[in-house]
């Protein structure tokens, strides 16, 4: 399910081989706004004041989710006071819906899906690294998620093969820009 801030909410689950986990997993969308005036359920305050609220809000992609049966994270960086603590607060959320959607008497696999806006592309950018095994696809929205040396080999490859950066521009939507997950 893929509905990022200022579109509208588009379908796909094509994200190379990983986007058939079966009828026993259970998909998770995770949702990451950025920081500042984002609040729970938006990705932009300033977005929504522009385009509307079906553009800078995380509803239609969680409609979106709901509708196919997937489970949605929508988690709240913004909500933690220490700047250094953002991404760790979304990575818990992350391993905690993970346990709760994989415990017991549902033992069913877990597969993520994550969209990630503005500054919260270095949240995902981490949870690339950390939860690879079950993280199928990423679409960055006019991320500030940079790739560096420290960056695995392994995450440098999930991002070339499964993994898409949308930012705004005067180009039509889904011009290929350039390339950049190295």
């Amino acid at each position: 399910c893929l509905a990022t801030p200022g579109a509208h909410p588009q379908l796909s689950a094509r994200a190379g081989g990983h986007d058939r986990p079966g009828p026993e997993a259970v998909r998770l969308l995770v949702l990451i706004p950025g920081r500042g005036q984002s609040r729970p359920g938006l990705w932009s305050a300033l977005l929504v004041l522009q385009e509307g609220f079906s553009a800078g809000s995380m509803l239609p992609a969680v409609k979106c989710a709901l509708d196919r049966g997937w489970e949605v994270l929508v988690c709240n960086p913004n909500g933690v006071h220490d700047p250094s603590r953002r991404t760790a607060h979304v990575l818990g959320a992350c391993d905690a819906a993970r346990a709760a959607a994989g415990a017991p008497g549902r033992g069913r696999p877990v597969r993520l899906y994550a969209i990630a806006h503005s500054a919260g592309g270095s949240s995902a950018l981490a949870l690339v690294e950390h939860a690879m095994p079950d993280l199928c696809a990423v679409a960055f929205a006019d991320s500030m998620h940079k790739v560096n040396p420290c960056t695995t080999p392994g995450a440098r490859r999930f991002l070339r093969a499964r993994a898409v950066d949308y930012v705004s521009g005067p180009a039509p939507a889904g011009t290929v820009l350039h390339a950049r997950h190295g």
